[in-house]
Formats: structure tokens, C-alpha cells, sequence
């Protein structure tokens, strides 16, 4: 059992680096890889985009890096609710439109992505092309909530005030198979997005109402309820109220805040929201709940969280603090894998493979470990 236990700890070492490591190299630095043992898929259209994920045992998000199939860096790519079993999303992301045109973040300058350390929040630091922005996200699953958060910070750093930006949030998320069926409106009064389907909602929301919206229809061009992420470009929505999936077609949202001006050296920060529940009035209770918390809260009930659960472990002996810190983030994708029914997941996402498994054996070896 020691021998297995070993081996298992440096799987899981391996699968861990990569969250762990500040300083992950941008997509001009990767050198080609190997494909011979990857699957068919990967072999044919390149590797996941998967970055890092955040978790709280009953929904699991992931964070796109900046390269890969289809990557989108800084993008939430995944959700994966209830208990880890469904993902309900496509994409949603940030754009900010600046000097008559809008740019989503993923086609920005990339800096860097990290994981914090000893926690599961996702940071990604952009910059503007022409310098002048800095734009950084913090993405974690909330504790108490079915709630993702996303914490989004702006920078100014030139030496000029900024006029007339405006910022958006666009998200492409499916309740039903593919979003065919799916409802989504906006609520003027809440100043929140509702995907509404079968034994799933979503609120969509912010810490600052939107003076814009969109309920649109993805790829849907004839209606208003025109495609929300297109309907950004000119950095004006149609304020439409409300979209219906069709067959093979979803729906997507997108709110905007205007930034007005941003003086040299100011910043704006601003809280996104995506809540889950079993109904309407489930998730909108989970975005209030999440509203009122205040950002270096959520750092700091998280850091808490992850403390206690750490503080648990047996500490290896005779390590640099570099193995440690993969040890300790080891540990916590451990926890982060294993659902709120016990279930440990073979793999924290549904993009490629399709490995919606939990395997008795590797769970049998994984309680093991964690209670020895």
C-alpha cells in the first residue's frame, strides 16, 4: 500500500504542477509536444485549453489558458454542476471597448496566469496593445454558495485619463442539452441575467447594475434577440428582455457597465456573478448571498478554508519549499476533485476526453491516502 500510495501522490504531483507554476509560458514560448499517447481527439485537434479549476463540491469551474484548441485565456470554459455530473457552459468572458473598438480579453496581451497559492482562486493578468490597461480577473467557487465569482480589476497605466470606456461580460451558458429549449431573461429591477430550464437556473448578475444588456440568441442574427457576443461590437446592446433556445441553437447574455473615464494610475474593480440552483429563486438567493460579501472576504474565507483543510496533512520531511507547494496543491486538487457525495471525479473536466467517470478503484486508492 505505501509503494501504491507513492505512486499515486506523483500522478497526482504531476496533474498539480501546472496550477501551481506562477509563471506558465505564453503560447509563442510552447514547444510542440508529443502526441503519440495522448487520445483521438487531442491527437487531431491539439490539447484541452484547460488551465486550472476552482471548486467547492458541488460545482467545478475551469479557467482557460492561452492556448489549445479553441482557447480563450482567462475565459470560464466549464461548469460543471450538480456535483461535478453536467457542464452547462460554454464560454463567458470580459471585453472592454476602447477607442471605438472592442477587444475580448482573451485578445489581449496575455502576462500571466497563476493559482494562488493554498487556495482555488484563478488569476489572469492582461494588457491593452497599446499598454495603457492593465486588466486582471480572480475567479473562485464560493464556499457557502453555488456561486462562481469573478473579481476584475483595471488599471490605468498611462500617463493620460481615459474617456468613454465601456466594459462587458458575455456568457454562453446551456441548461438544456446544447441550450435547445433554454430561457433566458433579463430583470430590470434586479439587474440580473436568468437562464431558466429543467432542474437548473442560473443568475448571471453583478455588484453594480448594468446600464446595458442582451438576452440573445446564439448565431441568431434575424431578431432582437441577436447574438449577444456580436451584438458587443459596436459597444451598444439591443436591450433585449428575454430569448428562447431553438432546436441546435442556445442562448447568451451579455451586461455592460460604462467606465465613463479612468484617470492615470486609477482603478475600477467590479464582481461578476454566475449562481446555480435547482430553480429560479435558488440561484437568486445564491447571488444575493454572494453580493454582499465583500472581495477580501471571499480571499480571506478561502484562505481559511484551505488553511484547515492543509493543516490536516502529514508534512513530508526532508523537502524544499518547492515540492511542498506541489504537495499542498496535490492535497487540495484532491478535495477539489471529490464531490459533496463522496464521488471522486477521474477527471475535472468534460472537454476532451469525455471522461464523465468516477471509478471505484482509483477512489478506493484516493480515500486511502487521504485518511492515512
Amino acid at each position: 500500500m505505501k509503494k501504491l500510495t507513492t505512486c499515486f501522490l506523483t500522478l497526482v504531483f504531476l496533474s498539480a504542477c501546472n496550477t501551481e507554476n506562477s509563471n506558465i509560458p505564453l503560447p509563442e514560448e510552447q514547444s510542440e509536444l508529443t502526441t503519440f499517447k495522448r487520445d483521438i481527439i487531442s491527437r487531431a485537434l491539439g490539447d484541452a485549453p484547460n488551465f486550472a479549476q476552482t471548486a467547492n463540491g458541488n460545482f467545478s469551474a475551469v479557467v482557460s489558458r492561452g492556448y489549445g484548441r479553441g482557447a480563450k485565456a482567462g475565459a470560464i470554459i466549464e461548469f460543471l454542476y450538480p456535483l461535478y455530473a453536467r457542464d452547462h457552459l460554454w464560454d463567458a468572458y470580459n471585453g472592454i471597448y476602447y477607442n471605438d473598438k472592442l477587444s475580448w480579453f482573451h485578445e489581449m496581451n496575455l502576462l500571466k496566469q497563476s493559482v494562488k497559492d493554498d487556495t482555488g482562486i484563478i488569476i489572469s493578468e492582461f494588457k491593452s496593445k497599446d499598454n495603457k490597461l492593465n486588466l486582471k480577473t480572480s475567479d473562485v467557487a464560493l464556499r457557502d454558495s453555488d456561486t462562481l465569482v469573478r473579481h476584475l480589476e483595471i488599471t490605468n497605466k498611462s500617463n493620460e485619463t481615459i474617456n468613454n470606456l465601456k466594459l462587458f461580460f458575455y456568457e454562453f451558458l446551456t441548461v438544456n442539452y446544447l441550450g435547445a429549449g433554454d430561457s433566458l431573461s433579463f430583470e430590470p429591477e434586479k439587474g440580473v441575467l436568468n437562464h431558466s430550464g429543467s432542474n437548473v437556473n442560473f443568475t448571471v448578475g453583478s455588484d453594480q447594475k448594468p446600464e446595458q444588456w442582451q438576452a440573445g440568441g446564439a448565431e441568431n442574427l434575424l431578431t432582437n434577440a441577436y447574438d449577444a457576443r456580436k451584438d458587443a461590437e459596436d459597444g451598444k446592446l439591443k436591450n433585449n428582455l428575454s430569448s428562447k433556445g431553438g432546436a441546435g441553437l442556445g442562448v447568451n447574455g451579455n451586461l455592460g457597465h460604462s467606465l465613463k473615464s479612468l484617470k492615470a494610475g486609477e482603478k475600477f474593480v467590479i464582481n461578476y456573478y454566475i449562481s446555480a440552483g435547482k430553480n429560479s429563486q435558488e440561484s437568486f438567493n445564491n447571488y444575493n448571498s454572494a453580493r454582499a460579501k465583500k472581495w477580501e472576504n471571499i480571499e480571506q474565507q478561502e484562505l481559511s478554508f484551505w488553511k484547515n483543510w492543509l493543516a490536516k496533512a502529514k508534512k513530508p520531511v526532508g523537502t524544499d519549499e518547492r515540492i511542498n507547494r506541489v504537495y499542498r496543491r496535490a492535497l487540495i486538487t484532491l478535495k477539489q476533485d471529490t464531490a459533496n457525495n463522496g464521488a471522486v471525479i477521474a477527471s475535472p473536466t468534460l472537454l476532451t476526453p469525455v471522461y464523465a467517470f468516477t471509478w471505484p478503484r482509483d477512489g478506493s486508492v484516493t480515500a486511502s491516502f487521504l485518511a492515512s
